[in-house]
C-alpha cells in the first residue's frame, strides 16, 4: 500500500463521490441460517476506468471488471470492489480523515455489522445433514481410503458421495 497523504485524499474524494460500502447478502437456498450474514464490500462505479484503475493501484487491493455493458443509451460501467472485510476495513481506516460524515458512518455502520457476525462452522451450518461425531468418524474410515468408499460412506450417512470427498481433501469441515 502506497503510504501517501495526497493520494489517499484524492481517493477518499472519489470514494465519497461515486463509491460506497455495502452488505450483500447470501442468497443460496438454506447455505446459512437466514438473516445471519452476508459480504461487506466496498463498491466504486463509474464509466472512466482511469480513476478505478489510480484508486487500485494506491491500495493494490481489489478488481475492476464490468458492471454495466454498453447499450444504445447508456456508456460502458466499470466497478472496482473488495470483498474481504480486512481489506474493506483497511481502505476506510486510510480514507478516514478525509470522508464525509455520511460516509464514515455508513462505513462504521457496516463494519460493525460484519463484525459482528457469528461465523457458522459444521453442524451450525443450516442446511447440514452431518454431526460433529459423524464427520469423526468419517474422517477415521477415510484413512484407509479405498476405491468406492466415497459411495461406500455417502450411504451410510445419508449423503451424496461429493460430500465425503469435500470432507476427505479438507475443503469442509476444516474444524475437525
Amino acid at each position: 500500500m502506497e503510504i501517501n497523504k495526497v493520494n489517499f485524499a484524492w481517493a477518499a474524494g472519489l470514494f465519497d463521490g461515486e463509491g460506497c460500502t455495502m452488505i450483500a447478502n447470501r442468497t443460496r437456498k438454506n447455505k446459512i441460517k437466514p438473516n445471519t450474514s452476508g459480504t461487506i464490500r466496498l463498491c466504486i462505479a463509474m464509466t472512466e476506468i482511469e480513476p478505478l484503475e489510480r484508486f487500485k493501484n494506491i491500495f493494490r487491493l481489489g478488481k475492476i471488471s464490468i458492471q454495466r455493458k454498453a447499450s444504445e443509451n447508456r456508456k460502458l460501467c466499470y466497478r472496482f470492489e473488495v470483498n474481504r472485510f480486512e481489506e474493506v476495513q483497511a481502505i476506510v481506516c486510510c480514507l478516514w480523515g478525509y470522508l464525509s460524515k455520511f460516509k464514515q458512518e455508513q462505513a462504521k455502520k457496516r463494519l460493525q455489522l460484519a463484525k459482528s457476525w457469528k461465523r457458522y462452522q459444521g453442524q451450525d451450518v443450516y442446511c447440514s445433514k452431518l454431526t460433529v461425531p459423524e464427520v469423526k468418524e468419517i474422517k477415521i474410515e477415510l484413512k484407509n481410503y479405498k476405491h468406492g468408499l466415497f459411495a461406500e460412506l455417502g450411504r451410510k450417512y445419508n449423503v451424496d458421495d461429493g460430500t465425503i470427498s469435500l470432507i476427505h481433501k479438507g475443503y469442509t469441515w476444516k474444524s475437525l
